[in-house]
């Protein structure tokens, strides 16, 4: 069957004089610029990172806390650890006190005399080591202050108790005097620098509010010579004790740590 044919279609034919047709004007975007998606995607990112901000700050002040109350616990741990070393000790500057005094007196003997002072070196060794062997955390730079105070006091009250040891052991008795002297004084410079030590302790509680109120620091002890030491006698002097040792109950003993 044969397909017929379709003409094709026909040009539009324009009136002469007739007007073009208008132009559509393209479609403007009238949403609020607040509603737009890169403004909402922008505050998105602005929001997530201002909450990132404050959570950070939240944490870090968190830190800051926790961190501080870790100081706390640490000064507080080191000075009652500080506080029970030296009550053990306790006993041995009392004995100093007496043991010197009656050595000097003559009533005490020098075997018995040396045997308290070898007794006095043991125990100070035992402070020494204990206050050094206290944990410190490396940032609080005012607790090692007085962590290095002590030990360094502890290790001149070592020093003045051998020098009571070879005390007992002089036979003259002008020189065993001046010896013991020297023994007592290192004990009295060995009390200033752990007056020192609680300087640095006293300072680092106001800091951190443990002393409330604050507490007045320690009057600095700036000792001078206590006690100047004679000169030997005269070859051929009489051996007769000299007029600087202390009687028995005068003889200070070291002020111990916190």
């Amino acid at each position: 069957m044969a397909k017929t044919k379709q003409p094709p279609p026909r040009k539009t034919v324009k009136a002469r004089g007739s007007l073009p047709a208008p132009r559509v004007a393209p479609q403007r975007d009238t949403t609020p610029w607040h509603r737009k998606t890169k403004f909402r995607v922008l505050m998105a990112v602005v929001g997530l990172l201002v909450l990132a901000l404050a959570v950070k700050l939240v944490l870090d002040a968190r830190q800051r806390a926790d961190d501080r109350r870790a100081d706390v616990r640490a000064i507080e741990q080191f000075e009652r650890k500080v506080q029970d070393l030296n009550l053990e000790t306790q006993p041995v500057y009392q004995s100093i006190g007496q043991g010197a005094g009656a050595f000097l007196a003559g009533t005490l003997p020098a075997a018995e005399f040396r045997t308290q002072a070898e007794g006095w070196v043991q125990s100070f060794r035992d402070l020494n080591r204990g206050i050094r062997d206290i944990p410190v955390p490396t940032d609080l730079e005012r607790l090692q202050e007085a962590k290095a105070s002590y030990v360094q006091a502890t290790t001149i009250y070592i020093d003045a108790a051998k020098m009571f040891v070879a005390a007992a052991d002089i036979s003259d008795p002008a020189a065993r005097e001046r010896a013991t002297v020297l023994a007592r004084n290192t004990l009295i410079h060995g009390s200033s620098v752990s007056g020192m030590g609680d300087r640095a302790m006293t300072r680092l509680k106001n800091e951190y509010g443990v002393n409330d109120p604050p507490a007045e620091l320690p009057v600095a002890d700036l000792p001078e010579e206590e006690i100047s030491v004679p000169p030997p006698p005269p070859p051929g002097a009489a051996e007769q004790p000299g007029t600087v040792a202390p009687p028995p109950e005068s003889v200070p003993s070291p002020a111990p740590a916190p």
